[in-house]
């Protein structure tokens, strides 16, 4: 089978730590396979590299989709030996954090790209453009990447400001509120209707 083209080396979640193999596309669906391009691996217990292979495997990950077709990315994982004779590990798993999680079945930009949509729409909206955007899924799996993730801050200014008047009393005296529309918080209350009376420092 001849190689895969150069370019799409550089489409691969970590075009530094895998090769592409080949990829088979049919029945508009993608599968990509890679193997891991080091040569050695650290064990995580005696933490120290090992270049002895024990055995291989197939790890099938689900990755970002390509022009709206969904995309499945089946990595090659080894099983390398430990010599440090007090780790209680006999044989360990490489490990590629830029490219997956532990016991995950899809990988990490896809993970995280499922998480920002849950955050801006929640679970049910959020699942439902995800599968629009080629991207299978399910509200309680979009929920699950929100808790898992670390808490994204929020802006320190407004990017949506609403500006509205109130009334101190009704038909005498009125002031204005700023609202952040995205957050639906209020941003400030000011004495009046003038612009000078707003200090956003």
């Amino acid at each position: 089978m001849a190689p895969p083209p150069s370019h799409l080396q550089s489409r691969l979640p970590c075009d530094s730590c895998l090769k592409l193999n080949r990829v088979d596309d049919g029945d508009g669906r993608a599968s990509i396979v890679a193997t891991a391009l080091s040569t050695t691996a650290q064990c995580p217990g005696g933490h120290r590299s090992s270049s002895h292979v024990h055995s291989r495997y197939s790890r099938t990950l689900r990755d970002l989709p390509w022009h709206g077709s969904a995309v499945e990315l089946r990595i090659e994982v080894r099983r390398f030996r430990c010599h440090t004779r007090a780790c209680p590990r006999r044989t360990f798993v490489e490990r590629l954090p830029t490219v997956m999680a532990s016991y995950a079945r899809q990988t990490a930009r896809l993970s995280e790209t499922l998480r920002l949509i849950g955050y801006m729409l929640g679970g049910e909206p959020g699942a439902r453009l995800a599968v629009r955007l080629g991207m299978e899924t399910s509200p309680d799996t979009i929920l699950r990447r929100i808790k898992s993730g670390s808490v994204i801050d929020p802006p320190t200014s407004p990017e949506a400001l609403g500006v509205d008047d109130w009334a101190w009393r009704k038909g005498q005296r009125y002031g204005t509120i700023l609202v952040d529309l995205e957050r639906r918080e209020p941003v400030d209350l000011l004495p009046d209707r003038s612009v000078e009376s707003w200090n956003p420092g």
